[in-house]
């Protein structure tokens, strides 16, 4: 059962990765994006999404991202941040962005038989 739950969001996520890398490939050079969906991979997996708001370069991004898929230490994120782009004037299509943002998470440790759990 762990296995199928394993492929199934192995084969769920490369899907979600596969359309966002051809998104962002048929795009101009021109074009900035309005919304944008895309999967992160680290030690954990994760999604996020990113819609502009308004036309000023403001952008909400919002990320889940889970850890720890050996169910002896499980954790839970999610987050949400308010970015501000700007372009860089002294190279073409090259932006930075700062803005604020907040992480709310719960954990789950085993220890030995007993588990213990947090938000």
């Amino acid at each position: 059962m762990k296995k199928l739950i394993y492929t199934a969001l192995s084969l769920f996520l490369l899907i979600t990765f596969s359309v966002n890398v051809n998104a962002q490939l048929n795009k101009s050079s021109n074009d900035v994006y309005s919304s944008a969906i895309g999967a992160r991979f680290t030690d954990g997996l994760g999604l996020t999404y990113k819609t502009a708001m308004g036309g000023d370069g403001n952008y909400l991004e919002l990320i889940a991202y889970t850890s720890g898929l050996d169910f002896d230490a499980i954790t839970l994120n999610v987050t949400g941040l308010y970015e501000m782009h700007y372009d860089i004037d002294a190279v073409d299509n090259l932006r930075w962005f700062w803005g604020p943002g907040s992480t709310v998470g719960m954990y789950s440790y085993k220890f030995g038989d007993e588990r213990s759990s947090d938000i």
